[in-house]
């Protein structure tokens, strides 16, 4: 998936705790890597972002998603051009899709 600024996000299916489920590159290296986190039975789960370039953490941040109940969670990304859709597994694990925003 491209971003309007020339970054490209790729997903991983089937991720689970501690598993690298996607990454975001950016034209300047920079790279978002997008964990998993996991979740305790019934509660939701939790994403952990990095952004690096090279071996320097930028930032770093964790969101909880609402997969619990068999939802699908939504981050919106790149000015509301691209979402990255959270869902949970049938077999516990979580899938990111990246999509781009249709009008």
């Amino acid at each position: 998936m491209a971003f309007s600024d020339g970054a490209t996000a790729r997903s991983f299916g089937h991720c689970g705790d501690m598993d690298l489920c996607g990454t975001i590159t950016y034209a300047n290296g920079d790279v978002l890597s997008i964990y998993s986190e996991g979740a305790a039975a019934g509660q939701p789960y939790t994403i952990h972002c990095v952004r690096a370039r090279g071996s320097q953490t930028i930032f770093e941040f964790s969101r909880l998603t609402d997969t619990a109940w068999r939802h699908t969670s939504q981050l919106t990304l790149d000015r509301g051009h691209v979402y990255m859709d959270i869902s949970e597994n049938s077999d516990g694990t979580i899938s990111l899709v990246f999509l781009p925003r249709t009008q």
